[in-house]
């Protein structure tokens, strides 16, 4: 009888040591698939608010406000109507999200539009934080001008880019990121 009682104690005892081992990598899953699924919604509003923003401006229609937060932005009164109507469109904080604009040549019909915002990566659980801090998801769009509403001046501007990052990947040339 003493044997049976040892012997189920060592098999606690294992069991035990083999949860720690497999605990980890249970969690790091786990929180791994929120993450993912995370940064993946937040890509894909990212993306499509772009799209909506670039597609609004290429018809001629900036939206009607400047009150979004805008960080040291440049150009015209429309192109800053154009940058809060496309943050309005991706949604979330104001504070991390930054926008540009750009044109191809000119503000003129059939010349190309060029809108791209770019935001920091954010771990949901903080599990991953040590893999996403410090990265950036980037969205370009570039779509020709179909419309330009008489007295309207869209320019190029652009919004100072988050720490640790720039804007040299947003031009005409560039493919997008």
């Amino acid at each position: 009888m003493v044997r049976r009682v040892n012997r189920q104690r060592d098999q606690r005892g294992a069991t035990l040591v083999e949860f720690a081992f497999v605990c980890p990598i249970l969690f790091l899953l786990i929180f791994g698939i929120i993450d993912f699924g995370s940064v993946y919604n937040d890509l894909i509003s990212l993306r499509q608010g772009v799209r909506e923003g670039a597609r609004q401006g290429s018809v001629g229609v900036f939206g009607g406000s400047t009150s979004c937060q805008l960080q040291s932005a440049t150009g015209s009164t429309e192109t800053q109507q154009l940058m809060c109507l496309t943050k309005s469109r991706i949604g979330g904080s104001d504070a991390d999200l930054r926008v540009k604009v750009d044109l191809n040549t000119s503000n003129a019909v059939g010349q190309g539009l060029i809108v791209c915002a770019q935001r920091p990566i954010s771990s949901l659980s903080g599990f991953l934080s040590p893999f996403l801090d410090g990265r950036f998801m980037r969205t370009k769009v570039e779509i020709a001008i179909e419309n330009v509403p008489t007295g309207t001046n869209l320019t190029a501007g652009k919004e100072d880019p988050p720490s640790g990052s720039n804007w040299s990947w947003c031009t005409a040339d560039n493919p997008s990121p």
